[in-house]
């Protein structure tokens, strides 16, 4: 214990012992000092419920640090401290910060110390020695703050995680209550989930791909609802209640706000995550509303579990054609086929039927115009004209005719993409025009 101090340890020994006596004569101005330093310094920690108990943890603090004082205890003998975890775990269940907890124990410290300092300048004995008594017993203290902290922080995060696991099991009760299609209490569900049932929702499930064996994600992605939420301008904390390890169900509140969410608005948002998908519906009032916005995106959630596309792994309901990509998407063997006899070798996996395929959706989207066509593309008008009269001959018809089946199938590439085109070679890019 006085190894640091090896030539003086039989004189830091009994000084040490006189101090630590001399602390217990004034045991209860000690405490009570500390107490008025914690509460002035911390606004968290001086509330009435709140008092009690850290008066009862000081104490418990200050009589264990004078007995070991005493006995010459080292801190590695630190003895249970009961007052003072119970008061870690008061504070954890009234959603009291641990930083607030850490901080009153270095208040304390700092107050014990200027109390030490005062007792060794008092002593009878030459400066140098009351130098290293001080410096001993500052890094004593110090020790103990760190055992103590530790120990205390322990009790408050495990009070943490089983508090929060009380009220996300008694969230999702209420949730799986409201899913199923019975009537709740809307006061009654907000006291249990913070969330109010009368307002404008949209649902969306959100989870981690490839993972494999990592450790709970709902954190990660509680908090990416939460940085969705304030994108996309919600009125209130995002309800999330974890489906699993890696996946969370999630509500944005939308007051009387109508106005999907759409993909493009949240995909920035999902990409600061590795590995995350979302899939949301579309905005729907009240319980039936959290229901069906639910059940829309539970719906399209195929489509960023089996999409090859760039940007499909953010999915909403409310964007074009989603609703029937994802009923395709069940069937990806018989979508390929059928992909593959609409646009014939504008289906094949190459880049030149890449570039025929977005020529003629973008010809589509500009309502058969030309010039505007090649406006969007940044091409020469002539250049569209040739690709378009291939594309036709692909195609086997005007593209006057079958319309909407040759738009169906250039969306559902564009959304699923390699997964429903068809394996390529040489004569069938020659063929395109390449």
């Amino acid at each position: 214990m006085f190894s640091e101090y090896a030539q003086n340890a039989g004189d830091i020994a009994a000084r040490q012992r006189e101090i630590g006596l001399k602390l217990r004569e004034d045991i209860v101005g000690v405490i009570d000092g500390m107490n008025r330093a914690i509460e002035d310094a911390i606004d968290e920690l001086d509330q009435g419920f709140l008092r009690p108990p850290l008066h009862a943890s000081v104490a418990n603090n200050v009589e264990v640090i004078v007995s070991m004082l005493i006995e010459q205890r080292d801190v590695t003998e630190l003895p249970p401290v009961p007052a003072a975890t119970a008061y870690a775990v008061i504070l954890a269940r009234n959603n009291v910060s641990g930083s607030a907890l850490r901080r009153a124990y270095h208040i304390g410290s700092d107050h014990l110390l200027s109390h030490m300092f005062d007792l060794v300048n008092d002593l009878d004995c030459d400066p140098a020695e009351k130098l290293r008594l001080f410096h001993y017993l500052a890094g004593w203290t110090y020790k103990y703050v760190d055992a103590i902290t530790r120990t205390v922080m322990a009790a408050y995060d495990q009070e943490v995680h089983r508090s929060r696991a009380d009220a996300a099991h008694t969230a999702a009760t209420y949730i799986d209550r409201v899913l199923g299609g019975r009537d709740l209490d809307p006061v009654e569900f907000r006291m249990a989930t913070g969330y109010r049932l009368a307002q404008v929702h949209v649902g969306g499930l959100m989870w981690i791909a490839d993972t494999g064996a990592a450790a709970d994600q709902t954190e990660i992605l509680t908090s990416l609802a939460h940085r969705i939420a304030e994108r996309t301008g919600s009125s209130t904390i995002p309800l999330t209640t974890a489906i699993d390890r890696t996946s969370v169900r999630v509500w944005f509140g939308r007051q009387d706000n109508l106005t999907p969410i759409t993909a493009d608005q949240i995909r920035a948002t999902v990409d600061t995550v590795i590995g995350a998908r979302a899939a949301l519906g579309s905005p729907a009032a009240g319980p039936a509303g959290f229901r069906a916005t639910m059940t829309q995106a539970e719906q399209i959630k195929i489509i960023p579990r089996v999409s090859r596309a760039d940007g499909a792994h953010v999915v909403a309901y409310a964007d074009e054609a989603i609703p029937m990509v994802a009923l395709t998407a069940a069937d990806i063997d018989s979508t390929r086929r059928w992909v593959r006899q609409v646009l014939g070798n504008l289906a094949l996996d190459n880049e030149a039927a890449e570039r025929q395929r977005a020529t003629l959706q973008t010809y589509f989207n500009c309502a058969g115009n030309t010039t505007e066509t090649a406006k969007q593309l940044v091409m020469h008008r002539n250049s569209v004209k040739y690709r378009l009269d291939r594309a036709q001959e692909e195609l086997g018809h005007s593209l006057l005719e079958r319309t909407l089946e040759t738009r169906i199938a250039l969306k559902i590439c564009q959304v699923l993409g390699t997964i429903v085109l068809t394996a390529s070679n040489e004569r069938d890019a020659r063929a395109l025009g390449a």
